[in-house]
């Protein structure tokens, strides 16, 4: 039975990831900063020396890079972004390395390609706007730098606005999902934002698809390659779970600063190289979330 390890095993994409391995026989190894008890084992990640010890315990044939420090507001320490987010994936490729373990997975961000306009290829020169997606550039960079002098295969797969189960609680799914149980108001920015929604499960199946081909190392941008505005993923969540359009209040919000824009996504490359593509649509997505959480 082939052996994955992923790291970040606790938060919202590794968590869907990791049990998405187990259901399809892998024997799964997590290493998490919050442990909880699940069908596969989930140890403490408290420090470089902890991964250090399970890639040498386990020798994975696969490790799976979920940690990453900045996508919750709250996270706003400049030392973490850059120790996380920059120098950790070069510290476990050279570790990989050293052990002569030969494939990662990484999760880079959109937030990478920033201010870029046109359509998202992965030639698509980046232009990161705040420190999250700058850490994230530069560690997919030096990620990708240590790889070329190495035998570890490195996929980069760069996500998009990924919902679903265990979602961080004050983004938007999350939040209707509690309003559902309210008869208050809900307020909202005007919603004109167009943005790829990913359901976590597409992007789990996108990793188990990677792990199952002989697809070369580089950058993969995993979405669905459509967009769709806040506004119509909110009105399409509110018909789904049962909430009165008229207590969705767009507007009463203001847009949060510098908050990335962008056109339409390319997907061919994962596809061409993996046959994969995320084909669940977002009332689907939202019906399985609650299925979940319900």
């Amino acid at each position: 039975m082939a052996r994955v390890l992923i790291l970040g095993a606790s938060g919202f994409v590794g968590r869907n990831v990791a049990a998405a391995f187990f259901d399809a026989g892998w024997q799964t190894h997590g290493l998490a900063r919050q442990v909880w008890r699940d069908r596969f084992d989930v140890s403490e990640l408290s420090e470089l020396a902890s991964v250090d010890r399970a890639l040498s315990k386990l020798r994975p044939e696969l490790v799976v890079n979920a940690v990453g420090y900045g996508v919750d507001p709250s996270e706003r320490d400049t030392r973490l972004h850059r120790e996380i987010n920059a120098e950790f994936p070069e510290k476990l490729v050279l570790a990989m390395g050293e052990l002569g373990l030969r494939r990662l997975v990484h999760f880079g961000t959109a937030l990478e390609y920033g201010a870029a306009t046109g359509a998202l290829d992965e030639q698509t020169k980046p232009q990161p706007m705040d420190e999250y997606g700058s850490t994230k550039l530069a560690g997919t960079r030096a990620l990708l730098e240590r790889a070329r002098l190495s035998a570890v295969t490195v996929h980069v797969l760069r996500l998009f606005t990924v919902y679903g189960p265990f979602e961080h609680a004050p983004r938007l799914l999350p939040t209707l999902l509690r309003a559902r149980l309210t008869s208050d108001a809900i307020d909202l920015s005007e919603g004109t934002q167009a943005r790829d929604f990913t359901h976590v499960g597409d992007v789990a199946e996108g990793v188990l698809a990677v792990a199952a081909s002989e697809a070369p190392g580089g950058i993969y941008n995993l979405a669905t390659g459509t967009l769709t505005s806040v506004r119509a993923f909110a009105e399409t969540a509110a018909r789904v779970l049962s909430i009165d359009l008229e207590r969705l209040r767009f507007g009463a919000l203001p847009q949060r600063a510098n908050e990335m824009a962008h056109d339409p996504v390319s997907v061919t490359k994962l596809q061409a190289a993996t046959g994969f593509r995320a084909r669940t649509d977002i009332a689907a997505g939202i019906r399985l979330t609650l299925e979940r959480v319900a």
